[in-house]
């Protein structure tokens, strides 16, 4: 059984002052999830002296400024297994962007599951999309990408799942991040498009690399992002652990009933 002695949160901060919504987030953090080691990691030319009086639990971890210039660079930073060794002490990280919200304390929980990565699936805003039929070919979609190893930015949708709030083991990513280390700094070089890390952790590991995850409506119950009443719906109602991108404005109306 794992305990929270052996989770540790940790949350990216890259620029202050800190946000009226980066506030709540955090306040709903520290309220919610007591006992566990909670980090903040930031650019070392950060001064974090006012957050860490507001907040004086929060345990600060800096680390070198181009980790933070840019969201490639933070891609780079969390498929990197100097980022894993960092937390070699815990069994499992949950990654905690300020642009979440924790609901209950259901980590030890989602932890004991044994699964090596957990996260809200990429699902679509567009109603059209939601069909049997459609989530089928999306299905068949991803698995075609996969094997021709071909673009995989179109055949995401209901594959588990996003990195802004997502539960990683640290064994797996150390054993995975320095496994593909060569393949990481071709993937995402500056010279190629973007390639979202939470995607590149779908679509590029092989065989008994492949992360073990839930399926995605399991997921639904860790972490909600797009389409949230439908996904509501799809787990009967009942809120998940917790929600990333609650602040964009096409999910804010939606989140404000349950987020004060």
């Amino acid at each position: 059984m794992i305990k929270k002695s052996e989770i540790a949160i940790v949350v990216p901060i890259y620029k202050l002052p800190l946000s009226s919504d980066d506030k709540i987030c955090l306040n709903q953090l520290f309220k919610v999830m007591i006992g566990y080691d909670i980090f903040a990691i930031y650019p070392e030319s950060l001064d974090m002296t006012e957050v860490c009086r507001e907040y004086p639990l929060m345990i600060k971890h800096q680390m070198e400024n181009f980790h933070f210039s840019s969201l490639r660079s933070y891609n780079k930073l969390v498929l990197s297994s100097r980022f894993y060794d960092a937390f070699s002490s815990y069994k499992y990280i949950l990654i905690n962007q300020l642009d979440t919200y924790i609901f209950s304390d259901e980590l030890c929980k989602w932890t004991n599951f044994g699964f090596d990565y957990v996260g809200a699936p990429f699902v679509p805003d567009k109603d059209k999309y939601w069909s049997c039929l459609r989530r089928l070919w999306c299905k068949l979609n991803f698995a075609l990408h996969r094997y021709r190893g071909t673009d995989p930015h179109h055949s995401q949708w209901y594959q588990v799942g996003n990195g802004g709030l997502c539960l990683r083991k640290v064994s797996k990513f150390q054993e995975i991040t320095q496994k593909y280390r060569q393949q990481i700094e071709i993937d995402l070089s500056d010279e190629k498009d973007f390639y979202p890390e939470d995607l590149w952790l779908s679509f590029e590991l092989k065989g008994n690399d492949k992360l073990k995850k839930p399926d995605w409506k399991t997921a639904l119950q860790f972490s909600i992002e797009c389409s949230p009443q439908k996904c509501i719906d799809m787990i009967g109602g009942k809120l998940p652990f917790g929600t990333h991108a609650w602040t964009l404005d096409r999910h804010r109306p939606f989140w404000q009933n349950f987020i004060k």
